[in-house]
């Protein structure tokens, strides 16, 4: 007699976040997955996710009306959350980071991560300052979209 087995293959998908420059006007980086690079980030000098690994959760922003990946600290919730994919709400209330879109990370009033583009002005790079944001951020949020949807475990490391 044979037997049948469901086999469930738990993937993650692992986002590394290089943080490669700090000055008085962010902390810049280079997100990458699968070794690939995705997109340039900053965040803001003073408020930042401390270096480590963090659970990526993507649910809707109530003020923003759009998806949005949260960083899901250790802090925020119990280990429990891992069962039930919080909501926006649940998520906003705990004021928890996330990845967003924006071209400098001044208007920051927590430790969210911002993506775009970084460009050169007269052969010096721009700190702290992005553009192409909105469009570099649709094109993440719907590759980390779909991999919530195969029921991927998303993971943000950031290194130094």
């Amino acid at each position: 007699m044979k037997n049948d087995f469901l086999i469930l293959n738990f993937r993650n998908m692992n986002i590394i976040l290089y943080r490669h420059r700090a000055s008085k006007f962010g902390l810049d980086g280079i997100l990458s997955i699968r070794n690939q690079k995705v997109c340039d980030t900053t965040e803001h000098p003073d408020l930042h996710l401390a270096v480590g690994t963090y659970r990526i959760v993507i649910a809707t922003l109530p003020k923003l009306r759009r998806k949005v990946p949260f960083v899901v600290t250790p802090e925020t919730f119990s280990q429990d959350y891992k069962s039930v994919i919080p909501s926006g709400k649940v998520l906003e209330k705990h004021h928890t980071s996330y990845v967003g879109m924006g071209h400098g990370p001044f208007n920051l009033r927590q430790s969210n991560i911002l993506v775009g583009e970084r460009r050169k002005a007269d052969d010096r790079i721009l700190r702290g300052v992005l553009f192409k944001s909105e469009d570099t951020f649709a094109r993440l949020i719907d590759r980390l979209d779909k991999a919530q949807c195969r029921s991927e475990e998303i993971m943000l490391t950031i290194c130094n």
